[in-house]
């Protein structure tokens, strides 16, 4: 009887939990910048740091459903990054291009830390 009622529990547990992650997972979908609010903030960014944030997250919008054109924006952003001389958004840009090409089954060059250097990480 009593294995019963545990068995019952761990059920409604399990089913209270997939109901949460569920409404977890469909809220941060929803607060999720959409592909023409990025280029728009893109087109009217006022300084290169917001245009270098915003190309990341453009490849990221992008990873899934056009990865040629996310593997490009990352690459831009990894420049861009180099020009401005912004060691955080080096990593960011490099990182976001580090598994852009894993995924797309291109030989990665590194995930950068902020140990790391990421020159190695410039392909073009």
């Amino acid at each position: 009887m009593v294995k019963f009622i545990e068995i019952q529990w761990f059920m409604a547990l399990k089913k209270w939990f997939l109901i949460g992650l569920f409404w977890g997972v469909a809220l941060i979908a929803k607060n999720a910048p959409s592909e023409t609010e990025l280029l728009k903030k893109l087109s009217t960014s006022d300084n290169k740091a917001d245009s270098i944030a915003t190309l990341i997250d453009l490849s990221e919008r992008y990873r899934f459903t056009q990865p040629d054109k996310g593997l490009k924006l990352a690459q831009k952003a990894l420049n861009l990054s180099y020009v401005l001389s912004d060691t955080s958004l080096m990593i960011r840009s490099a990182n976001k291009l580090a598994i852009l090409e894993k995924e797309n089954s291109i030989t990665t060059c590194c995930v950068v830390t902020s140990r790391t250097s990421c020159k190695t990480c410039i392909m073009s």
